[in-house]
This record gives C-alpha cells, sequence and structure tokens, in this order.
C-alpha cells in the first residue's frame, strides 16, 4: 500500500508516493480503474493539485517519456481531462487545459 497521509508543515495537506518499477507500470497505474475512480471522487474536492515525478533513470529523455504518458492519459481521457482543468490550481507533466506550460 501507497503512503498516503498529512504534510505536517509543508504546503499542503495531504500527500502520496508510489514506487513503480519501470515506465510500463507507470503507465499501469495511470490508466488503473482505480486509479480513475480515485480521481472521479478526489479531484472535484481539490483546490490545489501538483503532481510530482521522480526518476533515478539517467536517461535524458525519461522526463519527455513520462509527459508523453500523462499527454496520452488525457488525449484518451477526455472526462479526466476536464476534471484537472477545472482545479483551481494544477501542475504536473503535460498539464491539460488552462494548466498547461
Amino acid at each position: 500500500m501507497p503512503p498516503v497521509g498529512r504534510d505536517h508543515g509543508g504546503a499542503y495537506e495531504w500527500g502520496a508516493t508510489f514506487q513503480l518499477a519501470d515506465l510500463a507500470g507507470y503507465w499501469e497505474y495511470l490508466i488503473h480503474h482505480a486509479h480513475r475512480h480515485t480521481d472521479e471522487i478526489g479531484l472535484p474536492l481539490v483546490d490545489k493539485f501538483v503532481s510530482f515525478d521522480i526518476t533515478d533513470d539517467l536517461d535524458p529523455e525519461t522526463g519527455k517519456t513520462i509527459a508523453a504518458l500523462h499527454q496520452r492519459r488525457y488525449d484518451t481521457d477526455p472526462d479526466l481531462t476536464e476534471l484537472v482543468s477545472n482545479i483551481n490550481q494544477y501542475e504536473g507533466s503535460a498539464a491539460p487545459g488552462p494548466h498547461a506550460a
């Protein structure tokens, strides 16, 4: 089970971390029905959301690959794109809608 809990002393109320073995596993996590269900329930309750993708992979293209996975997820799920776009403040890889860099 991933660590999920309150952020003590930080800028946020809650935080979660997930450790995955590789990018194939990351994609499976991104599109898993439980993750999507959590988005449906949780994102409408969130005013400020930040997603960090941290890796120990030294390949300089890894960041682009991660952003492409997020973009693929948004491109294939317009309802998710709308949910994220409706958050007041969002930062993360391939942020959609009004949060795009």
